[in-house]
This record gives structure tokens, sequence and C-alpha cells, in this order.
């Protein structure tokens, strides 16, 4: 595993805002899928999570690992995604923009504002966080 782009996805999760799960499908609107993200981020579900991301992004979770599962759930067993699992839940979801097959969902946590940016695959929304 190597921690430079486990640390970099759990930076860019935070810093987005792009955190929890529950299944996507076709009908699902951008602010489902990210409040569904929240939500398995905040059970610490890490298949959950990984259904919600774009390939390009379960590509970056992996972070050396087979795949992007296990590269989450080593950061969870290392108690490196400890931090972030806690402040999962109180992530409030607002609009979302769309733009053809992207969108930007806008999320705030305290003070804080950050969009998370989608990206529409095979019809149905994912989070793209880079």
């Amino acid at each position: 595993m190597r921690p430079s782009k486990l640390a970099a996805l759990l930076a860019a999760l935070v810093l987005a805002f792009a955190l929890a799960a529950a299944g996507c499908g076709g009908g699902d609107s951008p602010e489902d899928v990210v409040e569904s993200f929240y939500s398995a981020l905040a059970d610490g579900d890490a298949g959950e999570i990984c259904d919600l991301l774009s390939e390009s992004a379960q590509e970056g979770a992996a972070a050396g690992e087979d795949s992007c599962e296990e590269g989450i759930e080593a950061a969870i067993d290392s108690g490196e995604a400890e931090r972030f699992l806690g402040v999962a839940d109180e992530v409030e979801v607002g609009e979302a923009s769309e733009d053809g097959d992207t969108a930007e969902v806008t999320v705030t946590f305290g003070d804080e504002e950050e969009q998370v940016p989608l990206v529409k695959e095979d019809d149905e929304w994912k989070i793209d966080i880079g």
C-alpha cells in the first residue's frame, strides 16, 4: 500500500466533503448519491463507498491495493480514516448544478462550503473525486 496516494484520497474526501453511501441507480439524483455516500462513510461501508465512486476515483482509492474496497478498508483499519468517518453524518447536502454528464453538489460542514463533483457513468451519477 502506498500511503501517499491513500492520504491524498482521504484529504480529497475531507476537503471536498465528498464522503457517505447506499445504492445508486439510474434514477438517483446527484444529491441522492452524495447523501448515500456520506451515509456509507459514516457506516464505514467500504463496498458501498466504492460503488458510489467513478471509475477513476475507484482507481485512486485503491491506493496500491488490489481494489477500491481493499484500499478503503485498509484506510479504515489503519485508523487513517477515523477522523473522516466521524464527521460524515454532520455534512449537509445542498443543491446540485448539472451540466450534461457532469454535476456539482454543494455540501456544508460547519462554516465550510464545498462542491462535490460527479460524473455520469452508465446512466448513473458517480462521485468523481481526484
